[in-house]
């Protein structure tokens, strides 16, 4: 019996182009070989980045362009999708709200949710109308450079060493904490949002978070609903632990096993931030990166 894994990505397209090879390679390609029959499905917007307030574009400078049927077709011949869906934004109350000391617009927050759900709806769908069951579902965005294998049975056959079934609700997540941080508390989660991967029960428990996000009708429920929140990634990470869920953290590094590629505009825009980053690899990180690089070969 065969055994399948969909990849749902999300969210805006922009950088496709310099990430999709990687993906088809350390992803697709690599748990084919381990057995794995593997879907692609698709949910993002019509323009490939968008202009609001966010850490990394406080200026709300305008960003990306729109997404033609052109650059639709290029996407199809890439990933070779089962299912696809480009939509506009969402238009949501315009609040902004106060996380990690840093304004962030709620419509953000919410177009982010809403663009997980969609591309789990999508996923769901199709193996509804195709009597498709699949092991596990791998969660990520278009604009993640995969620099190492992303092998699931590498993480999973962990547990066969103590003899211990795979958590039923066990989400298995990737993150960038001690890349920032000295720390691992889940409050303070850092990128923990944009590469995790679980059973299909579990995913589509983990994707509902915009179900929430659109109960919140006043400015004062969502003032209150964001007021314990350190980081957004945190709001992510309290509605799985709502949902019952176990967050399990994978060791695949952020910044070493893979990575966010923005645009070139992003990184002129911040290029004290840039500079900062690569400061601390060579200081902190790339020596243990190193050694974590020599176990993925």
């Amino acid at each position: 019996m065969s055994k399948r894994i969909a990849i749902q990505l999300f969210g805006h397209l922009r950088t496709f182009r310099k990430t999709y090879k990687s993906l088809v390679k350390n992803v697709i390609e690599a748990n084919k070989k381990a057995g794995y029959e593997v879907d692609i499905f698709i949910h993002s917007w019509t323009e490939t980045d968008h202009s609001d307030i966010i850490w990394h574009n406080l200026t709300q400078r305008k960003r990306g362009t729109i997404v033609t049927e052109e650059i639709i077709q290029e996407v199809k011949k890439y990933y070779n999708p089962q299912r696809m869906l480009i939509e506009p934004q969402r238009k949501t109350p315009d609040y902004q709200i106060n996380v990690r000391g840093r304004t962030v617009l709620f419509k953000v927050v919410t177009n982010v949710a809403y663009t997980v759900y969609k591309s789990s709806e999508i996923r769901r769908i199709y193996a509804d109308e195709n009597e498709l069951a699949y092991d596990y579902v791998i969660v990520t965005r278009p604009d993640i450079l995969f620099k190492t294998p992303f092998l699931l049975d590498k993480f999973l056959s962990e547990y066969k060493k103590f003899n211990m079934e795979v958590p039923i609700n066990g989400l298995f997540f990737a993150d960038a904490t001690f890349f920032y941080l000295f720390i691992d508390d889940s409050h303070v989660k850092r990128a923990s949002d944009v590469l995790y991967f679980g059973n299909e029960s579990t995913i589509n428990k983990a994707a509902n978070l915009y179900n929430v996000l659109i109960n919140l009708f006043t400015e004062e429920d969502i003032k209150n609903y964001f007021q314990n929140y350190i980081t957004v990634e945190y709001v992510w990470f309290s509605h799985w632990l709502s949902e019952n869920l176990d967050p399990i953290k994978i060791n695949y590094p952020m910044n070493i096993c893979f990575s966010i590629v923005r645009t070139l505009d992003f990184m002129i825009q911040n290029k004290n931030i840039i500079i900062h980053f690569i400061r601390k690899i060579l200081k902190n990180i790339m020596p243990y990166g190193l050694i974590i690089h020599k176990n993925y070969k």
